[in-house]
């Protein structure tokens, strides 16, 4: 069983620097030495002349390495803003390379087996001494067990943005995603740009604090899973668990990406190797809206028209003493009323689906210039 050391001071470590931005309140720290005036990446301020500490931060045990690049996390971007519907064409003017970053978040990794004991009430047939079929709740018992593995942000405090916590701990990691720590991968010469944070939270209380529920709801998952194929109330679940890694500290990537459009923050969260991805976005929403009343409009008239109409003339024919319905010639008039609504809820969807389409146009243009931006400086570091 892994045990938690408390004489952190002898891990090895590595060298950063951090600095406070004065207007989101976050602690901004980094491997490269933090210029005279540099842009906090998550509200964009500019800091001038900002107080740095040098820090010396407790290196990981384990890692996963980033899989992709700079243009990679622009790709997927670009893909997300330009394919979904309703988002400003002028979106890319607010997103630009320099304001896409990469961090190691500092994380523990609880990984063991637990045992679940679990009782309830499933649904049986019965047949009564008639031979009537009837449902009822009897009581029901089992025991299963399972294996869990999962992560916990090993800083405490408001440094880290709450959505960003939450995107990395709802990665699904497995055990063989971990290599070795090696801070070289962090602190060398191609890494200067990389983020991260101090791990300052101690283990067991991120567990008691957030893990154990976490745990729980594995727990009680599995009892509902074994008892999938049956109608249940009433479940009641007791679980016991062992650690075989408990508070083992790993550094997990991420691509970062925080810009404002209309005065309100949006974000894109990428994983180091370009599976999961977290985003907010913006919305046009005058544009979806107009849109929407205009269709729903255009679907109250034909509806409307199919019901109204025929029962108007009905009326009509009832104080004239004559049967409208009946005249080949009203009927031929509904018929056009109908289909002349229907051509024109055919239009106002082609319309739509239209100006849909020329609004993704026009971020696709601008997205492609945003990926040559980025593929231009790759190239000329390269160079």
């Amino acid at each position: 069983m892994c045990t938690i050391s408390k004489n952190l001071f002898i891990m090895p470590t590595f060298e950063t620097q951090q600095t406070g931005c004065p207007n989101c309140g976050n602690s901004v720290t980094m491997v490269e030495a933090i210029k005279p005036q540099m842009e906090c990446p998550f509200c964009h301020q500019h800091v001038t002349a900002p107080e740095v500490q040098q820090l010396q931060l407790t290196d990981g045990e384990r890692m996963v390495r980033f899989a992709t690049s700079k243009g990679d996390f622009t790709k997927q971007v670009v893909k997300k803003l330009t394919e979904t519907a309703f988002v400003p064409t002028d979106i890319f003017n607010t997103i630009a390379p320099e304001k896409m970053h990469r961090a190691y978040v500092p994380m523990y990794v609880y990984e063991g087996t637990f045992t679940t004991n679990w009782t309830c009430k499933v649904q049986q047939e019965e047949v009564d001494v008639e031979g009537k079929k009837r449902l009822e709740y009897v009581p029901a018992d089992g025991k299963t067990s399972g294996h869990f593995f999962f992560l916990l942000c090993a800083h405490d405090g408001k440094d880290i943005p709450a959505e960003l916590v939450q995107f990395v701990e709802s990665i699904p990691y497995k055990s063989s995603d971990f290599v070795p720590f090696n801070n070289e991968i962090i602190t060398g010469a191609g890494n200067h740009d990389v983020y991260t944070w101090q791990q300052n939270a101690d283990a067991d209380g991120q567990f008691r604090k957030r893990g154990a529920a976490i745990l729980k709801k594995q727990a009680e998952q599995a009892a509902r899973t074994q008892l999938q194929d049956q109608k249940f109330r009433g479940l009641k679940t007791d679980y016991t668990h062992e650690f075989t890694l408990v508070g083992q500290r790993v550094m997990v990537p991420v691509w970062f990406i925080y810009y404002y459009y209309g005065n309100k923050p949006y974000y894109f969260l990428m994983d180091g190797k370009a599976i999961h991805l977290a985003q907010n976005m913006p919305e046009d929403k005058a544009t979806s809206k107009k849109m929407k009343y205009r269709y729903m409009a255009e679907l109250a008239m034909a509806g409307g028209s199919v019901i109204l109409l025929p029962l108007l003339l009905h009326l009509i024919g009832k104080v004239f003493g004559a049967s409208l319905l009946s005249s080949w010639i009203t009927w031929l008039f509904i018929v056009g009323a109908w289909g002349y609504l229907a051509w024109r809820i055919y239009s106002v969807r082609k319309h739509k689906a239209q100006a849909l389409q020329e609004a993704k146009t026009v971020r696709e243009t601008a997205g492609a210039r945003l990926l040559n931006a980025i593929n231009s400086r790759t190239s000329s570091t390269e160079g």
